[in-house]
């Protein structure tokens, strides 16, 4: 009996002990483009290095409807978005490169959002 006790205790033990790896979230963000023109949008994690799409390339908001965007992240991660337009001369939030400042342009993983973030 002594033996089983102590069993269950070192496993539950050791489960509190052990590193836990990041869980996977989805952040929806949903963006209308009120610009008239195409608008092409990151985004930008500004806790670890990531963006979203990789590889260098965006996401293209060509119309004047919503647009839900889920992006998979991690609990906690502060996440802006940025936009521009084909001839970069106009930008929204963080912008192309995602270093242009802002005040409304960031969510957190994890949280939950029902605004829409307008281009215009």
């Amino acid at each position: 009996m002594f033996r089983i006790v102590f069993s269950i205790f070192l496993i539950s033990l050791l489960q509190t002990a052990m590193p836990t790896q990041a869980r996977a979230e989805v952040l929806e963000w949903t963006l209308r483009n009120e610009h008239g023109g195409t608008v092409y949008v990151k985004f930008f994690s500004k806790t670890r290095n990531n963006v979203w799409p990789a590889g260098g390339n965006a996401y293209v908001f060509g119309d004047a409807k919503n647009h839900t965007q889920p992006l998979s992240c991690r609990r906690g991660e502060q996440i802006c978005f940025g936009g521009f337009n084909a001839q970069r001369t106009l930008f929204w939030g963080v912008g192309e490169a995602g270093t242009k400042a802002c005040t409304t342009c960031c969510r957190v993983c994890g949280e939950y959002y029902t605004d829409v973030d307008v281009l215009n």
